[in-house]
């Protein structure tokens, strides 16, 4: 049995259906595949989609994202699409979507120094215990670690 893609004017697969039915712009393909899988060129070529992992599920305030790196693909953020470089200012979480031959749907968390020093830090228990048994000086030291591992930058990473 033959099955039939229907494709947006964007390439990607819509729907994937056992009848052609009344559809003249069905496309015979594969039995078994699914919609997520496919992805047709603008030349009208079916192709099997390929994961994109070009970009970190974590990044900092500041990272710069240079270039997508792969032909007919396009990226979103939050909706919007991007335009690169792209620098990454807002701290949180991003949903980051690549469309095209190569796909991914992703939220990327953008972080700060504050952030990244938040986990780093000793619970505050293990905070006053040290300075109960070891003295301020030890304390401080353990505090500066930190502190020099992640620097005070700005979101714009200068």
């Amino acid at each position: 049995m033959t099955a039939y893609a229907l494709f947006n004017d964007y390439g990607d697969c819509t729907a994937v259906m056992g009848v052609k039915a009344l559809r003249e712009d069905a496309v015979p393909v594969a039995d078994g595949v699914t919609p997520d899988q496919l992805w047709r060129s603008p030349a009208g070529e079916i192709a099997i989609r390929e994961s994109y992992d070009g970009l970190p599920e974590a990044v900092p305030a500041g990272f710069v994202w240079e270039a997508l790196g792969v032909a007919d693909s396009r990226a979103f953020v939050d909706g919007e699409p991007v335009h690169f470089p792209l620098t990454f200012t807002r701290r949180g979480q991003h949903l980051v979507e690549v469309k095209g031959r190569y796909r991914m749907l992703r939220f990327v968390q953008v972080t700060t120094y504050v952030d990244d020093r938040a986990r780093a830090y000793p619970p505050i228990e293990d905070q006053l215990d040290q300075i109960f048994h070891e003295g301020v000086d030890a304390w401080r030291a353990t505090i500066a670690a930190v502190k020099d591992q992640f620097p005070k930058i700005s979101p714009a990473g200068e």
